[in-house]
This record gives C-alpha cells, structure tokens and sequence, in this order.
C-alpha cells in the first residue's frame, strides 16, 4: 500500500500512513526504514532518527543496513554510511555477491567524496567487471572519471558499456551521459 502511495505522487498520505504504522508497531525495524525513506526529503532530522532506530532494533540485517547506508549517504552523513557499509560488510551472509557488489560501490562513492579516488575508482572498476549488464555501474564509472577531469576515458567507459550490455531497453541513459560528456 505504501508503495502504491508513493508511486501515486500521494507522499503525504503515505508518510501518515507509516507513522501511524510506526507508532503501532514500535519494534518493526522494517516499517521504521520504509518511515525513514519516506521522510529523507521533507523531514531529513526525523529520517536520521528513524534510521537509527530501526538499525538499533536489528542490527545485522546487512540489507537493511545497506538501504541505511544508502539513506544516509543521500542525507550527507558520509561518516555514519561508512560506518554501515563497513558493518553490513562484516555481517552480509557469504552468499550475496550482489550486495557485495553494491556496498562496494556505495563504499567508492563515499571514498570519492572523502577524496580517496584510488578506492573508489577501483570499486567501481570491480562492480563493471563483476556486473557488466548492469548498466548504473557502468554510470557511475564514467561519472566519476568525468569529475576526475578524465572526459576521454569516461567517454571510452561509455562506449564499452553500449557495445557489451545487452539489448535491455537502458542505453539510452548511456548514450545522453555521452552527450553530455562531449
């Protein structure tokens, strides 16, 4: 329902909706980060305190605390994502490459903006290579190399990614990022 909401441009309904969810169900970690995301842009205080509290209820849910993670990187609390990628890295069972992949690429993005691009160009380097058809991957690289002042290489990072990925109806979003790099 709650998607349903949000998806219908209904935000405010859905954000009523999950408090009240929340105030029934205080130990539901799970409502409290569906409460959290929902509140990330018009209540981003109450958001932070609602991530808190679900992470605190179950603490190693890897993919909860990765959705955390993701939140409070898009709040720019980029030393607390760390500390949840670092964490959700220590608790993710061993058999999920693909959150593997994604807290990597989470990982780079916060080392970027710490100024550590070694890191985080080789995460992202890591995530192409083990997830070639997944075409943000191959964004983010490209994006990055661009900031990095390296256009050229990014436009061949492009170009890589629209000649191996798969005819999935997504290259479109590859060949504006082109333009917009040329």
């Amino acid at each position: 329902m709650s998607q349903a909401l949000e998806i219908a441009g209904r935000a405010d309904e859905n954000r009523a909706l999950l408090e009240d969810a929340v105030r029934r169900f205080p130990a539901d970690a799970e409502l409290r980060i569906l409460f959290a995301s929902a509140l990330l842009r018009p209540c981003p205080q109450e958001a932070l305190h609602q991530i808190a509290e679900a992470i605190s209820l179950d603490v190693n849910d890897a993919r909860r605390v990765t959705r955390a993670a993701f939140m409070l990187y898009d709040l720019g609390e980029i030393d607390g994502a760390r500390q949840y990628v670092a964490h959700a890295m220590q608790t993710m069972p061993p058999d999920d490459p693909v959150l593997e992949v994604e807290l990597a690429v989470l990982g780079g993005q916060i080392a970027a903006k710490m100024g550590e691009a070694d890191i985080a160009e080789e995460a992202f380097r890591a995530a192409v290579k083990a997830y070639p058809e997944v075409e943000h991957y191959w964004v983010v690289l490209s994006e990055f190399l661009a900031g990095q002042g390296r256009v050229d290489e990014a436009r061949t990072v492009v170009g890589t990614a629209i000649r191996t990925a798969s005819e999935t109806g997504k290259l479109d979003t590859l060949a504006r990022l082109l333009e917009r790099q040329s």
